[in-house]
C-alpha cells in the first residue's frame, strides 16, 4: 500500500475509527483468507504492519462500523434510486448535516452518531431500514474510507464536519425493521365478492399453474391456494372452489390432498387477505408493485359526448392565447441574447394584469418566477432595473425564487423535486403561472437524451390540470435555430418560441426577433400574439415591429441560390397537390427534398468538394429558408407560400 494511503488511513484512525487494509483481488473487499476483525485497528503502528501485507491493495482500505457511529450508504449505481429514497426522507423528517464522503459513483456516506455501547444491527436486505438504495452499515460492517481509489474513481470528503446524532426518526424506523408482520385474519374487502369468486374461477379453470407430483406439486398448490387468498376468498369457499376447478388440472389429481393444501394459508400466510380486487391490474414497475383499477364510469368517447360537454375555458394572461392557463411554452434562445430580461418582463406584466407591447393585459396572476442560474446580486439588479421600467415597483403577485437560497431543492424531474416545489407553492399561497429559468439549471441529466424530460413529463401535465400555465427557457446549441439537445420535449408543448439574434440598433441594450415554430393556441382572432417580431430595450423602455416591416439585409448566398433552384423545381417537375391535407394549400406545387436539393447543386451551391460538405451546404439554405418562412414543407414536399416574394439578388429569370 502507498504511503499516501496509509496517511489516508491513519488520519482516519486518529478521527478514532478502526481500519483494515482492503484485497488486492478485490478491492472493496476484505483479503482473501484473513479474518478482518482481526485485522482491524487504529493503533499506528499495527496499521503500517497490516497494511503492507503482500494481499493488501495499494489503493483501498475500509472503515468499522457500528462502535459509536454507523453510516448510512446512499448508492445510485446501476440506476439504484438511493438519491431520491434521501431525498424524500429528507424532506420528510430531515438528516442533519454530518460528515460525509463522495463515492466514485455519485452516492455519499453519511457517518452519523449513536450512544456509546449501542450495537445496532446493519441492514436486512429484505426489510431495510432507509428504502430502496441506501443500506445501514453498522455493528461489524464497513465502508471503503476516503481517500481510496478505485478503477471509477476517489473517495472523497466533501464535509468535514463533527458527527451528528443519528435522528429520533431513524431509531423508531429501526424499530419497525424488527417488528415481525402480525397474522391477519379480517380481510381488507368483505369475504367472497361475487366479482371476485369469479375471477378466482377463471384464474383456477385456466391461469393457475397445475400442481405436478414430484415436481414441488404440494409446494405449486399452496401457492395458488395463497393467490386465491388474496382476493378475500373465505377457508370453506377456496377449498370447494380449488376442488371444483383445479383439482381436475393437477397431475394427478390430488383430492383429498388438496382440501389440506387449500387451508394452509389461512393458518400460515402473514399477510392480509383481500390485498387483489376483480377489475384491478397488478403489475410490478421499477420494483414497485402498481395497481390499476379499471373504472371507466364518467370518460366521454363518442363524438355526441365531446360536442356536447362542457370544459372550462383557459383564462388569457397575456394576449389573446400567448400565455393562457392552460399554457406550455418553451422559449428557445442563445445565451446572453436577454432571455431573462424578456422572462422578467412578462413575468411583471401578467402579475400586474397588464398589457406587454402588442399582448394585451389579461387578469392579474400570481406568478413564481424559478431562477437556476443567476448570480443573487445579479438578479438583484435586474429586479431594481424592472422596478424602474414600472414605476418603481411591481404591485401584485409576483414572487421568485433563487436556486442559490434553496440548494436543498432536489433536480424538478425527480419526484422529490416536484414534492418538494409543490410544498414551497402551498407556501406561498398558490400561484397561476411558473417560470422556469432554465431546463439545464432545474433538471438533472443529459439534455441530449429524451430520458430528461421524459421524467418530469406526467408533472408537467399535472400542472396544466391544475390550471397553471408553464413558461420554460432552454438555451440552444451550436445551430442556433434550435434547442439544445434533444427536441422531444417540444412534442407536448403547446407553444414554441425561438429567440434570434437581429442587427442591434443604435442606443438599444437589447434585441432580439421572436418566431412562433409551434403555435397550438393560434386561430382567427388570436393570430397576431403569434406573428414574428423584433423587440429591443431601449433607454429602459421596450419596444417592438413586426419582422416583416424590417429591412431585409442581402440573404445568405447560398440561400439565395437554393431559393431560385426550388422555384426552377417546381414550376419544371412540380405536383400540383389535389388531395385533402390539413397541411397543404391545395393547388399549390409541391417537390420533394431530393429534387429540390439535386437542382441547388446543379446551380452552383457548394460548401466544398465533398458530398458532405455540399449536403451540409444545402442544410443550412434549407433551415434559413424555413426558418424565414420562405419556404414551407410537410412529410418530406416542399413548396412555396403564395405571398412568398423574390430576395434581393435573387435571380428567377436565368
Amino acid at each position: 500500500m502507498t504511503k499516501k494511503m496509509i496517511g489516508h488511513a491513519l488520519a482516519m484512525a486518529g478521527r478514532g475509527y478502526d481500519v483494515f487494509p482492503l484485497g488486492k483481488l478485490k478491492p472493496k473487499e476484505p483479503i482473501k483468507g484473513k479474518s478482518w476483525l482481526a485485522l482491524m485497528t487504529r493503533e499506528p503502528g499495527r496499521i503500517k504492519a497490516t497494511f503492507k501485507m503482500k494481499d493488501a491493495s495499494a489503493d483501498t482500505y475500509a472503515v468499522v462500523t457500528g462502535d459509536g457511529f454507523v453510516v448510512v450508504d446512499v448508492d445510485v449505481r446501476d440506476a439504484k434510486k438511493g438519491a431520491e429514497t434521501y431525498d424524500m426522507l429528507d424532506m420528510e423528517y430531515g438528516f442533519p448535516k454530518t460528515f460525509t464522503v463522495r463515492t466514485p459513483t455519485g452516492g455519499f456516506h453519511y457517518f452519523y452518531k449513536i450512544p456509546a455501547g449501542l450495537k445496532i444491527g446493519s441492514d436486512n436486505k429484505d426489510r431495510p431500514v432507509f428504502g430502496p438504495g441506501i443500506d445501514l452499515k453498522a455493528w461489524h460492517g464497513f465502508v471503503v474510507g476516503p481517500g481510496s481509489k478505485t478503477e471509477l474513481g476517489t473517495y472523497e470528503i466533501v464535509k468535514d464536519v463533527p458527527l451528528a446524532d443519528l435522528p429520533p426518526w431513524a431509531f423508531e424506523r429501526m424499530k419497525l425493521r424488527g417488528e415481525r408482520p402480525e397474522k391477519y385474519t379480517e380481510p381488507l374487502q368483505p369475504w367472497d365478492l361475487p366479482e371476485n369468486v369469479e375471477r378466482v374461477t377463471h384464474y383456477l379453470k385456466y391461469e393457475a399453474e397445475p400442481a405436478i407430483e414430484n415436481a414441488n406439486g404440494t409446494l405449486t398448490a399452496y401457492k395458488v391456494a395463497c393467490h386465491v387468498r388474496d382476493y378475500a376468498i373465505s377457508k370453506d369457499t377456496c377449498r370447494n372452489l380449488m376442488i371444483e376447478h383445479y383439482d381436475e388440472r393437477c397431475v394427478p389429481p390430488f383430492f383429498d390432498e388438496m382440501e389440506y393444501q387449500a387451508a394452509k394459508p389461512y393458518r400460515y400466510a402473514k399477510n392480509r387477505p383481500g390485498t387483489h380486487q376483480a377489475g384491478t391490474l397488478e403489475f410490478c414497475d421499477s420494483g414497485v408493485v402498481v395497481k390499476l383499477k379499471f373504472d371507466f364510469t364518467g370518460i366521454a368517447t363518442s363524438f355526441k359526448d365531446w360536442l356536447e360537454r362542457e370544459l372550462p375555458e383557459p383564462d388569457p394572461l397575456l394576449g389573446a392565447a400567448l400565455v393562457t392557463s392552460l399554457s406550455r411554452l418553451l422559449i428557445i434562445g442563445p445565451t446572453g441574447l436577454g432571455k431573462t430580461m424578456f422572462g422578467l418582463e412578462v413575468a411583471a406584466a401578467i402579475a400586474m394584469g397588464k398589457g406587454f407591447l402588442h399582448w394585451k393585459a389579461g387578469r392579474k396572476a400570481r406568478v413564481l418566477y424559478l431562477d437556476g442560474e443567476m448570480p443573487r446580486g445579479e438578479m438583484q439588479e435586474r429586479l431594481k432595473e424592472l422596478a424602474d421600467r414600472h414605476g418603481g415597483e411591481i404591485t401584485g403577485g409576483f414572487d421568485l425564487l433563487s436556486r442559490e437560497d434553496a440548494e436543498d431543492m432536489p433536480p424538478l424531474n425527480r419526484e422529490a423535486g416536484q414534492r418538494w416545489l409543490d410544498a414551497f407553492i402551498k407556501h406561498i399561497g398558490g400561484v397561476d403561472l411558473i417560470i422556469f429559468d432554465n431546463v439545464q439549471c432545474l433538471l438533472e441529466g443529459d439534455p441530449k437524451e429524451p430520458e430528461q424530460w421524459a421524467k418530469i413529463k406526467p408533472y408537467v401535465l399535472n400542472l396544466t390540470k391544475r390550471r397553471i400555465a408553464q413558461i420554460w427557457f432552454h438555451h440552444t446549441g451550436i445551430e442556433e435555430g434550435r434547442g439544445y439537445g434533444d427536441k422531444t420535449r417540444e412534442w407536448m408543448l403547446t407553444t414554441v418560441v425561438v429567440m434570434e439574434r437581429v442587427t442591434t440598433p443604435p442606443g438599444a441594450d437589447v434585441a432580439f426577433a421572436l418566431k412562433f415554430p409551434k403555435k397550438r393556441g393560434s386561430k382567427r382572432g388570436n393570430r397576431q400574439d403569434f406573428e414574428p417580431v423584433v423587440l429591443t430595450l431601449k433607454d429602459d423602455v421596450w419596444g417592438f415591429t413586426p419582422l416583416e416591416a424590417q429591412k431585409k439585409g442581402r440573404p445568405p448566398k447560398a440561400a439565395t441560390i437554393a431559393l431560385t433552384a426550388l422555384r426552377e423545381a417546381l414550376e419544371e417537375r412540380g405536383a400540383t397537390q389535389t388531395e385533402v391535407n390539413p397541411h397543404i394549400p391545395s393547388g399549390v406545387k409541391v417537390i420533394d427534398r431530393k429534387t429540390w436539393e439535386s437542382y441547388a447543386l446543379a446551380r452552383g451551391l457548394s460548401g466544398g468538394e465533398t458530398k458532405d460538405a455540399k449536403r451540409k451546404a444545402f442544410k443550412r439554405a434549407e433551415t434559413n429558408l424555413l426558418t424565414e418562412q420562405t419556404v414551407s414543407t410537410w412529410d418530406g414536399q416542399y413548396w412555396l407560400p403564395s405571398d412568398a416574394e423574390p430576395w434581393p439578388g435573387e435571380n428567377i429569370t436565368d
